[in-house]
């Protein structure tokens, strides 16, 4: 089961994607930045920056997209992207990307570089 929430919804609003098809659709073919984010329930550094996106994701609505992979249920995403670690956050823009990090980095991380590739409006850095 791929997981994605987009900036502003909850749980409840939240859909279930099973294909390769819809990540494309959602990150691949976005027409704003996407935060995707790559973890295992079994992971407790992913259970403490689950929160910290979701508190960007209300900031950035209409700006940006978060989506969230669990990499056990989603194996040749996390492949095609070489997941060897968990939580991993890649920023997509343009259907390309653009920055990654491995772990938990401060939130003024993910800020900054989404606050860029806004600014940038997808253009090359």
């Amino acid at each position: 089961m791929i997981l994605f929430l987009g900036f502003g919804c909850n749980r409840e609003s939240a859909h279930n994607a099973a294909s390769e098809e819809e990540f494309a659709h959602k990150v691949l073919e976005a027409q704003q930045p996407v935060l995707v984010d790559f973890y295992a329930d079994w992971c407790g550094p992913c259970r403490r920056l689950s929160p910290v996106l979701e508190r960007i994701a209300q900031d950035y609505i209409g700006k940006a997209t978060l989506v969230k992979i669990n990499v056990d249920h989603s194996p040749k995403l996390a492949t095609r992207y070489q997941i060897q670690s968990v939580p991993t956050v890649i920023l997509f823009v343009d259907g390309r990307a653009k920055r990654r990090w491995s772990g938990i980095q401060p939130e003024k991380t993910y800020r900054a570089a989404l606050n860029e590739a806004i600014r940038n409006n997808g253009e090359e850095e």
